[in-house]
């Protein structure tokens, strides 16, 4: 009986350290590692992508453009008629739907000041919390909270798996659930060519047709 109580007592202290040996330096550090290593990510200075894809037999292509350190448009087109797009320029920014334009709100410019950067993990090194694993597609997954957020990091390839977002809309909270997958090279560094979006009982699959760095963006993007 004693064998066996110190057995038990070994596996929990065990478990114990390995668990609290994993922190956010740890998961993000793996992350980077996976995708291509920290200086190569920091040779990047402007992404931009196409992702397409087709809801209710209409073609959807979502534009994207960021420039260091947290400029960001994101355009929406469907069958090629602009339809929503969201811009901001580093300092103040705004969203048109449907021909009305609104200006961000202090809070928006703080939060799109923390989640525009082409690589959101950097900032995450100082602001994210490590709670845990959890398991996506059957990968056990490391996760990191930051806000409204939680990122599921496969504990096995470094890579980003899932993204799950609580928005507030009125009274009511929006969760939306984002998998990443077909990871593949642009110029070293790998990116999710496919990404399922998870809103309720919708669900919207993205293919990327392209993305470039270091190229095809100017600052007049962000006007």
């Amino acid at each position: 009986m004693k064998t066996h109580s110190k057995i038990v007592a070994v596996f929990c202290f065990w478990s114990f350290t390995l668990f609290a040996q994993i922190n956010v330096d740890n998961v993000i550090d793996d992350y980077f590692k996976a995708i291509g290593g920290v200086d190569l990510l920091k040779q990047v200075t402007t992404f931009s992508s196409v992702s397409v894809t087709n809801l209710n037999g209409e073609h959807i292509e979502l534009r994207t453009k960021q420039k260091f350190p947290n400029l960001k448009l994101m355009e929406i087109y469907k069958n090629d008629v602009l339809i929503s797009k969201k811009v901001f320029n580093g300092k103040k920014g705004y969203k048109l739907t449907k021909g009305v334009k609104k200006k961000y709100t202090e809070e928006e410019i703080v939060n799109e000041k923390k989640l525009s950067a082409v690589f959101p993990e950097f900032g995450f090194l100082n602001t994210a919390a490590y709670v845990g694993e959890a398991h996506v597609s059957g990968k056990l997954c490391h996760v990191l909270s930051f806000e409204n957020k939680k990122m599921y990091y496969d504990s096995l390839s470094g890579l980003k798996l899932k993204a799950v977002t609580v928005f507030k809309k009125d009274t009511k909270e929006i969760i939306q659930e984002t998998y990443y997958s077909d990871y593949k090279k642009v110029k070293g560094i790998l990116f999710p060519l496919t990404y399922l979006i998870k809103v309720k009982d919708m669900e919207i699959l993205y293919t990327v047709e392209s993305i470039s760095l270091n190229r095809d963006v100017i600052l007049s993007d962000f006007e």
